[in-house]
């Protein structure tokens, strides 16, 4: 491996557990799911309380992992606010996902991903939710299970709308 790579490895280990550590132990949130099951593809299904979700569910898989095939998907306008946050997404394997009509550019390459065996973390209430009851969920989870015949794991995320970064 060369130096780069290895420092790059290294920041990248850093920057997880840091978040992993952030959540799990200051904030304490807590997640049900069958998160340590080792079988692959799998898709990771669940609630979304707050912009915390996904580095906080994206860095607990992560963490039982060991590796760097965990993505997520996010809507395309989280990619646009500024060049650092937007390098920080792509950083954490982010995959941009237009919200209105079928993007199939991201459908298939998230298809590509599950064939590989990469893990992938997915929303389906298509946006945040701020009540106790779950939103009306959209086909795309089960669109993505089916076709690429990836378990999918209900997950759900509690506490994670208790930080001072909620939006």
């Amino acid at each position: 491996m060369s130096r780069k790579r290895r420092s790059s490895r290294i920041a990248f280990n850093a920057f997880y557990f840091l978040i992993h550590f952030y959540y799990f132990f200051f904030l304490g949130v807590k997640v049900v799911g069958k998160i340590g099951t080792r079988e692959r593809p799998l898709i990771f299904v669940a609630n979304h309380r707050s912009f915390n979700d996904p580095p906080a569910l994206g860095t607990l898989v992560y963490s039982f992992r060991r590796s760097n095939e965990v993505h997520d998907l996010a809507k395309s306008e989280l990619f646009g606010i500024n060049p650092v946050f937007s390098r920080i997404l792509k950083t954490l394997h982010s995959i941009p996902l237009q919200r209105d009509g079928l993007d199939l550019s991201a459908i298939n390459y998230t298809l590509n991903l599950l064939k590989k065996g990469d893990y992938i973390i997915i929303f389906p209430e298509g946006t945040r939710n701020k009540t106790d009851e779950l939103l009306e969920g959209k086909s795309g989870a089960g669109f993505l299970a089916l076709k690429s015949r990836a378990k999918a794991i209900p997950v759900f995320l509690k506490n994670t709308d208790k930080s001072f970064i909620t939006q």
